[in-house]
């Protein structure tokens, strides 16, 4: 089914879910509030409207998960800019004393923190979606606002 669609977008140089409307169309399908599929009446049969939900289904499935990766990647860049704010403050404010934690992390962190930051930036959605499952696992972002709470009146 994703190939006849892949074909459409091909040919006919159309976007997924004109491609998807399109192949309604071509079974004649009425889709009504397509975005929320409320009522689908067909003339071609029960076949074809199971085939029209299924595919539309889909539709609405990767825009959530794609719509669910968007905001994990601005959680994600949201906390990685203020930890490497705070680390550069600390890696200027903790230089002159007696080697301090947090200016040990602050040296340690801060070019890791802006790597991932560049790759949230500019890297492509599979890079992107790697670092995001990365600092998603175990906690890790979790971790990192903490450090940022609990250290950042110091």
């Amino acid at each position: 089914m994703f190939c006849i669609f892949q074909k459409l977008r091909l040919l006919r140089r159309f976007e997924l879910r004109q491609a998807v409307q399109q192949h309604l169309q071509n079974f004649q399908l009425v889709v009504q509030k397509p975005r929320r599929v409320v009522a689908v009446n067909a003339i071609a049969g029960e076949k074809a409207v199971n085939r029209a939900v299924q595919t539309l289904f889909s539709v609405v499935q990767e825009e959530a998960e794609a719509q669910q990766l968007r905001e994990n990647e601005r959680l994600c860049f949201s906390v990685l800019s203020n930890y490497a704010r705070v680390l550069r403050r600390w890696k200027v404010q903790y230089a002159a004393k007696a080697p301090d934690k947090r200016f040990v992390e602050a040296c340690h962190k801060l070019d890791e923190a802006e790597y991932y930051l560049d790759i949230l930036c500019a890297g492509d959605s599979h890079e992107r979606a790697e670092v995001v499952s990365y600092l998603l696992v175990d906690g890790r972002l979790d971790k990192l606002k903490e450090t940022i709470n609990g250290r950042n009146e110091a």
